[in-house]
């Protein structure tokens, strides 16, 4: 099913001016981002050292809290990109939200992690109106993760739900002379095939460098879901895998 629009980085902070502090956590990728929304402003972010996310960004995070002058102890909620990404970073931070809500009693919200790629490409400066932006992850396997987004007025609207393709077919697929814009560590790993689309004409490579941290918009974007009253049930809120897991890939299979 095709999710809401999704609006602009300013309408969304202004929607969520009365909720604050709002940690957002985005560790399906490589490389992980954390920042804080209060209030409707975005009060930090920040992208921790490459290094298995368990061993960088707890601390990453509680560095950003002093850094604000708050601690978990004063945050209304904890969003946390869902994927599609890395299973093991998707877990490290459910776990760790889900501990943090035990403790504290914060709420917590998960927010598909390329809704918030494909907000943060839409604030690039010389976006065409009328782009395509279609976020991409490295899936391994020859494979990346992918959704499709088109530029509206006042944001964007999700045209096709999380995928997994090999990046030739999705190239393929997407030839149609329009502009397209790939966010996301997937761009990079897959630039060729990706500019072999039409030629390369109408194709944009977003780096990560170029756009905000996705956890600014899921930040953001989990500060509206507070706004409306719509968190997520500690207990049931799942990643959003889109490939299965290893291990139910070997139940499935025959038993030999």
């Amino acid at each position: 099913m095709t999710s809401q629009g999704l609006f602009r980085a300013d309408l969304i902070l202004r929607q969520s001016r009365f909720i604050g502090p709002v940690l957002g956590l985005e560790t399906g990728s490589p490389q992980a981002s954390l920042a804080i929304c209060s209030h409707g402003s975005l009060l930090a972010v920040d992208r921790p050292a490459r290094r298995a996310h368990g061993e960088s960004v707890v601390g990453a995070i509680d560095q950003m809290l002093h850094r604000c002058g708050l601690t978990v102890g004063k945050l209304a909620a904890i969003a946390i990109g869902i994927g599609p990404g890395s299973f093991t970073g998707l877990r490290i931070a459910l776990s760790y939200a889900k501990g943090v809500a035990l403790a504290t009693g914060c709420a917590i919200v998960g927010v598909p992690s390329l809704d918030a790629m494909a907000l943060c490409a839409l604030e690039l400066p010389d976006l065409a109106p009328q782009a395509t932006i279609c976020p991409i992850l490295d899936a391994r396997k020859g494979e990346v993760y992918a959704a499709l987004y088109r530029r509206v007025q006042n944001g964007l609207e999700k045209i096709c739900d999380e995928f997994l393709a090999q990046p030739q077919a999705l190239a393929r697929q997407l030839m149609g002379g329009e502009t397209i814009v790939f966010p996301g560590d997937g761009a990079a790993a897959w630039s060729d095939a990706l500019r072999d689309l039409g030629g390369g004409e109408g194709v944009k490579l977003a780096a990560a460098s170029a756009t905000l941290p996705p956890a600014a918009m899921i930040s953001a974007l989990g500060a509206v879901r507070m706004a409306c009253g719509q968190p997520d049930a500690a207990g049931g809120l799942q990643p959003l895998y889109v490939r299965p897991s290893e291990a139910e890939l070997k139940a499935k299979s025959p038993a030999k």
